[in-house]
């Protein structure tokens, strides 16, 4: 849970600038009693949202979900978001300055716009992708080679915020960002948490402890230097 008496202060906050209660729930197309539960800490805002009450309060996505650095960022958010949205060919991703592991580590998260990753609109479009459900990371490690190779960048779509099927998902699991390959365990109904380098041993989990895991998205693409 990201909610604590100071994230609903903070969340009180971007709600005044961003002018009502009422101004919030239209420009997020959500009911009102949505944001107030948000306000009051009786609900989880989705990620998606989380990034749009940044854009529209004009603040620091990391400030507004951990307290963490300033309120306002150098650059206002949705300057940052719309410069990824323009040309006629293609949409531009942004990458977060975020690194997951692809081995065994722990990676501290920052939740700043370093960069930005032009995609093809007619690919997006043939996948099925919209280019706001997608975030560009970086996977450090070798655990997944050779799918995913150290210092890969990944495209997440991050609407996939559960299992769907076999794939490879960034998750969150016993508190370290990974990037793994996710497979159901019909001998138990669980999961498997799978490395596609054979160095590393599958992770078992319970039905139960499946329901522990954050899933932050799922990966569509890797790409890096050779």
């Amino acid at each position: 849970m990201i909610y604590s008496d100071q994230f609903t202060d903070r969340l009180t906050i971007v709600i005044s600038r961003i002018g009502s209660i009422a101004e919030t729930a239209r420009k997020l197309s959500v009911a009102e009693s949505t944001v107030r539960k948000w306000r009051d800490g009786g609900s989880d805002p989705q990620r998606k949202h989380l990034i749009n009450l940044a854009k529209y309060g004009d603040v620091s996505l990391a400030w507004l979900v951990s307290g963490e650095g300033d309120m306002k960022p150098s650059q206002g958010v949705s300057e940052k978001i719309a410069e990824y949205n323009i040309g006629s060919e293609f949409d531009y991703v942004p990458q977060y300055d975020i690194e997951v592991s692809a081995g065994s580590g722990k990676f501290e998260q920052q939740s700043d716009i370093v960069g930005k990753l032009a995609f093809s609109r007619k690919w997006l479009k043939n996948k099925g992708l919209n280019v706001t459900d997608l975030v560009i990371v970086r996977a450090i490690g070798d655990s997944m080679v050779p799918t995913i190779r150290d210092n890969s960048l990944l495209l997440v779509e991050t609407r996939q915020e559960k299992f769907t099927g076999d794939g490879i998902y960034v998750i969150i699991h016993d508190g370290t960002i990974i990037a793994k390959r996710l497979q159901r365990d019909l001998n138990t109904g669980g999961l498997l948490i799978l490395s596609d380098n054979p160095a590393y041993q599958p992770i078992k989990l319970t039905q139960k402890e499946a329901e522990d895991i954050y899933i932050i998205g799922k990966v569509i693409w890797s790409g890096g230097e050779i």
